[in-house]
C-alpha cells in the first residue's frame, strides 16, 4: 500500500541517524524523507488540539436509546 511505502521511506531515512534528540529533528527527517516536495505534512500537536471526547461527542451525537425487552 502507498502508506506502507511512505513509512518505509521514513524508516530508510532514520538509519542515517544514530540518535534523534529533539522533536525538530524528527520533523525534518519526516519532511525530507521523500524527494517529492510537500509529500508529508508534519504538524506539531499542542494541548489545545486535543479534544476532550466526553465533552465533544454529545454536541454531535445523540446517546442511543435502550428499549426494554
Amino acid at each position: 500500500m502507498p502508506c506502507d511505502r511512505d513509512f518505509g521511506l521514513i524508516k530508510k531515512s532514520l538509519v542515517k541517524y544514530e540518535r534523534l534528540y529533539k522533536m525538530d529533528q524528527y520533523i525534518n527527517l519526516i519532511s525530507e524523507a521523500l524527494k517529492i516536495p510537500n509529500k508529508f505534512s508534519v504538524v506539531k500537536v499542542e494541548q489545545n488540539h486535543i479534544i476532550d471526547y466526553k465533552k465533544w461527542w454529545p454536541t454531535y451525537y445523540k446517546k442511543p436509546q435502550t428499549h426494554p425487552t
